[in-house]
């Protein structure tokens, strides 16, 4: 529904936009400022312009861990990160193993100038469900935190789910994912070191 309308939206913007230059002289001054507080709303700002360092094609060791104090699953993959929709997300796509099997996902990452946060979607072929997420950036987009929900398909219900992601330099980042135990307490369940491909 969200969607149909932000769809709805732009195209009123771009008829608009066709309008006002051909009859600008019409315009009364409450609909300049209602154009002008959705072209300010769509574009791109300084909020998207920190997911840059994520921007690239990573070589990445995934660590799983099933429970807490259990040893990790460990894997590799390729992860490449790139600008979509005119620098407003940042589309991920990775390819790699898990558990000894092909493994597949595609993520995006954005920021929501009207609701001030950025978000995240993952989906994935170990699931037929999409985790959501929602963030704030801190030091200058050098740490992110985001909280989300994602599917146990032990249980059958959403589960609370905390993530970080740490720029450690241009040719590093890590993410890591904290999700509940079997006793209520929170553990480190995944980290993913990304490492430039060179």
């Amino acid at each position: 529904m969200r969607s149909r309308l932000w769809i709805a939206a732009a195209l009123c913007l771009v008829v608009s936009s066709s309008v006002v230059a051909q009859h600008e002289h019409k315009m009364s001054a409450e609909e300049k400022a209602m154009m002008e507080a959705m072209e300010k709303a769509v574009a791109p700002g300084p909020e998207h312009k920190l997911l840059e360092g994520t921007i690239g094609t990573w070589n990445t060791v995934v660590k799983y861990y099933p429970a807490p104090g259990a040893p990790a699953f460990e894997s590799t993959g390729v992860s490449k990160n790139q600008w979509v929709l005119g620098g407003r997300y940042v589309e991920q796509r990775f390819k790699g193993t898990s558990m000894g099997k092909p493994f597949e996902g595609i993520g995006y990452t954005g920021y929501d100038k009207i609701r001030k946060q950025y978000f995240g979607t993952w989906m994935d072929s170990m699931s037929t469900s999409a985790m959501l997420s929602t963030g704030q950036a801190e030091k200058g987009g050098k740490n992110w935190s985001f909280v989300g929900t994602m599917d146990d398909p032990m249980s059958g219900q959403s589960m609370p789910v905390t993530e970080t992601i740490t720029i450690v330099d241009k040719n590093k980042h890590v993410f890591e994912m904290w999700s509940p135990a079997r006793d209520g307490s929170t553990y480190k369940s995944m980290e993913i070191t990304y490492t430039r491909k060179k």
